[in-house]
């Protein structure tokens, strides 16, 4: 399960997921400075990109986030310790925590090696809309 199983397209929707993640922090920050028009821009960018690549994969966009914020903040919060940060950080954990033990109780039966059907559309790991295209 390491990067020699990691096919194209998985690499690409992490690349874009922490893309997007990114765009929503820069969101957030222009809004803190009070530079509106940029903030709405990163918005607009952000949610864009979620409705072309995430729309039917909002958990795993979720996941992501919180792992790219988990090993930024984390990193931050050990060398330059501050409140929002090790709260950001305890946070994410939380989450990914969340969305780990959310996820082996959804699917029993998926084993470590089917980690990648998460990010297929027609996988048995998502939801019935995704897997059967009828719906």
């Amino acid at each position: 399960m390491g990067l020699e199983d990691m096919k194209p397209r998985t690499a690409f929707l992490l690349l874009v997921g922490s893309a997007i993640t990114i765009l929503f922090i820069m969101s957030c920050t222009s809004l803190w400075r009070n530079n509106y028009h940029e903030a709405v821009l990163f918005l607009v960018l952000g949610a864009g990109l979620t409705f072309v690549f995430f729309r039917k994969r909002i958990l795993v966009l979720a996941s992501i986030g919180c792992a790219f914020l988990l090993v930024s903040a984390g990193l931050t919060a050990i060398f330059h310790p501050s409140v929002a940060g090790i709260l950001l950080t305890i946070g994410s954990l939380i989450g990914l925590i969340f969305f780990c033990r959310w996820l082996a109780s959804k699917h029993p039966d998926v084993t470590p090696n089917d980690w990648q059907k998460l990010l297929d559309n027609k996988s048995e790991c998502g939801n019935g809309a995704a897997a059967d295209p009828t719906r």
